[in-house]
């Protein structure tokens, strides 16, 4: 059996194919909605008791709108009136669970701060007393009944810290528990990470239930399309679901880390970082790595130039197995402008750097790991040497430039750029 409840804001009619969808996403036997309207019927949900009309009092109210409505899909019995009931803020209603089962729902919104035009919370401490002695009587009237208190508590029932007050949390407690019920959707019980925020709307059953009870499904408040509450669902005699813990954003960051780079090929969509990570490492602080999203370049030097990284692999991913030597060619193409400090357009054909480094893994065997700076070859070639064409195979490069290791290729760079300095005066 599932039993869900919501604070569903009174139904806007442009909300509530969406809040259908929302119910529906999330079914349950037994609903209590509250500052809900007539309208919004939650799926397979036929059986329905509501509170009275609430009075037009603001501009959000229509005909249908309640303060709180019970709806299920077990018949309802009847509804159950004590004659000292708010009839407007609560409700309740004997349902037929089969068998000899049965349930007394009681749906219920207790005052905020605020509301009454009492601008504390005494309107609220007043009537949870009143309440409270209400489930007593409800309980001793029907002893048979497992009892449900379901609806908008307007508290956190943790500390009061988020919404309510210590003493308005300790007395709602204590009538829970001197009818022997407990609530399963205290902080203590809720699962963590589940909503940003703790709920104020809450769902109490027979203290017996709790080993059998769980939150399986929860929402956040999103009053743009939804609701300003969030909303929940708990089930009894179900398997408590399993969710993934909540991961910061180094682990997230680690793992796809990991996933790009946690094998000795990787992939030529990722292996252009891989290359400059490495020349990065043997140009710094120098040179400032500034390769981003539409930058018009890879790095810069402290005096100005710019230096662009373009690196190819003997083996790729794709034919690892069968050591295919792949043929390696190089982008040189000239650009039709760039994107300054990677946000403003500027025109220009031209290449956007002064210096280029032709970064090639050579190796094709199993000990090929492009992650490792020692197996690089790495072609130091100005700008200017660079012929008039779009691509340029390796050949090309090595008629250009002889290749060094990774230790030799800061000294590399540092010539070519005396030689761009030279050039330039």
């Amino acid at each position: 059996m599932r039993i869900g409840t919501w604070n569903v804001e009174y139904a806007y009619e442009k909300r509530l194919d969406a809040l259908h969808a929302k119910l529906a996403e999330h079914p349950a036997d037994i609903w209590v909605l509250t500052e809900t309207h007539d309208a919004l019927v939650p799926p397979g949900c036929t059986f329905a008791a509501h509170s009275a009309p609430r009075p037009k009092n603001w501009s959000g109210i229509r005909p249908g709108s309640r303060w709180v409505s019970i709806w299920s899909r077990y018949p309802i019995l009847r509804q159950v009136d004590l004659p000292e009931a708010d009839k407007e803020r609560t409700i309740a209603a004997l349902l037929d669970l089969g068998g000899d089962a049965s349930m007394l729902v009681y749906g219920t919104v207790l005052p905020w701060k605020g509301d009454r035009e009492k601008f504390d919370w005494s309107e609220h401490h007043r009537v949870i007393a009143e309440q409270c002695a209400e489930w007593l009587k409800l309980r001793d009237l029907h002893a048979d009944a497992a009892l449900c208190i379901a609806g908008d508590y307007n508290t956190d029932l943790g500390t009061g810290a988020y919404y309510g007050t210590k003493a308005g949390i300790a007395a709602l407690k204590s009538g829970l528990e001197s009818c022997d019920l407990y609530c399963a959707t205290a902080p203590d019980v809720f699962p963590k990470g589940w909503l940003p925020y703790p709920p104020i709307d809450h769902i109490a059953l027979p203290a017996a239930w709790k080993t059998k009870t769980s939150v399986v499904a929860a929402w956040p408040a999103d009053k743009p399309n939804l609701s300003d509450h969030s909303g929940m669902v708990v089930a009894v005699g179900e398997p408590a679901p399993t969710r993934a813990p909540t991961k910061t954003k180094e682990e997230i960051v680690a793992r796809a880390a990991d996933a790009a780079f946690g094998k000795p090929l990787v992939t030529n969509v990722q292996r252009s970082i891989l290359a400059e990570v490495i020349v990065a490492e043997a140009l710094e602080p120098a040179w400032t790595w500034c390769a981003a999203d539409y930058a018009s370049c890879d790095f810069r030097h402290h005096a100005g130039a710019r230096l662009e990284v373009k690196q190819s692999a003997a083996l790729q991913t794709w034919n690892a197995d069968s050591k295919r030597i792949s043929k390696a060619s190089f982008d040189i193409a000239a650009r039709t402008g760039e994107y300054v400090d990677g946000a403003a357009w500027v025109d220009g054909v031209g290449r956007n750097a002064d210096i280029y480094v032709f970064a090639y893994h050579p190796i094709a065997d199993a000990s090929a790991d492009h992650r490792e700076p020692a197996q690089w070859q790495f072609y130091v070639v100005l700008e200017s040497a660079l012929p008039a064409q779009k691509s340029l195979a390796l050949s090309g490069v090595a008629a250009l430039a002889k290749p060094v290791d990774f230790s030799g290729l800061r000294e590399g760079v540092e010539h070519a750029l005396a030689a761009l300095s030279t050039q330039q005066t």
